[in-house]
């Protein structure tokens, strides 16, 4: 994918936090632009530069332009965070770390992967979102992730490096991958009743991602409920179950009042032949 001259370097391309396939045992590809890969709570093993790296939870790692990579799974369900981007080749030039003749696999702590989660996060959010600015602002968390990278490499080598920690942020972003979770398939339920003290969790998830967590999931749900009406047969009972309604007529008002038109007319209009 080109980067568009309008837009700034370096540019994220794609953003996801996915739980992977446990069924695919082995996993390779290849494609134009860098890659950022998160491993989060179940470790795995990487192929990078041709060979098999072991990659524990909190393993971060880096692949490079058309550079074939993948993952070799055991039947585990691994959870990993990616940023696949366009780099700057000045910015990165300044950072020892992001270049092609260093290693490019970094074990966290705790508290390091606390801070990189947060920023894949940021991230991931601006593409969800697409609020005006959204590729500036993207890219600027990008910014700050790789300079993070390039003060992880200054600890290893026994320089001053420090990562910062976004205090206070984990129960914020435990909402945010619930969130996520449901957005991928994972039955919708009611942020409340999954968080204690969820009305001062609202407002902070607010300050961070730009919007409260239960427009970000309705978001989610009326994005289902399209793509469903769209490309499938599927009933409207059916959908409305599927994007977390009881009740189908609750399912049609929430649908009118955020798209604008009902369900039906939706899928006459949109529908593809």
């Amino acid at each position: 994918m080109p980067t568009p001259t309008a837009y700034p370097l370096p540019y994220v391309m794609e953003a996801w936090d996915n739980r992977l396939d446990p069924s695919r045992r082995r996993f390779m590809h290849r494609h134009g632009g860098h890659e950022l890969n998160l491993i989060q709570d179940v470790g795995t093993t990487v192929i990078q530069r041709g060979a098999a790296v072991d990659a524990p939870a909190g393993t971060l790692v880096m692949h490079l332009h058309d550079e074939e990579h993948g993952v070799i799974g055991d039947g585990s369900p691994v959870r990993m965070m990616v940023v696949n981007y366009e780099p700057d080749a000045r910015f990165e030039g300044a950072f020892p770390a992001l270049a092609a003749s260093r290693k490019r696999v970094w074990h966290l702590d705790r508290r390091q992967l606390g801070a990189f989660v947060h920023l894949f996060g940021r991230i991931q959010a601006e593409l969800d979102s697409r609020h005006i600015g959204w590729e500036h602002a993207a890219s600027a968390w990008l910014r700050s992730l790789l300079v993070l990278i390039g003060r992880l490499d200054a600890v290893d080598d026994g320089g001053r490096g420090e990562v910062p920690i976004a205090a206070g942020s984990e129960d914020v972003l435990r909402l945010r991958r619930a969130i996520e979770l449901m957005r991928q398939g994972a039955p919708f339920r009611s942020l409340g009743d999954m968080f204690d003290d969820y009305d001062s969790l609202r407002h902070r998830f607010r300050r961070i991602y730009g919007e409260s967590p239960g427009r970000m999931l309705q978001r989610h749900r009326m994005d289902m409920a399209k793509s469903m009406l769209r490309e499938t047969d599927e009933g409207m009972a059916e959908i409305a179950r599927r994007v977390g309604y009881v009740r189908q007529h609750e399912f049609a008002r929430a649908f009118r009042q955020h798209i604008g038109c009902t369900p039906s007319a939706y899928r006459q209009q949109h529908r593809r032949s």
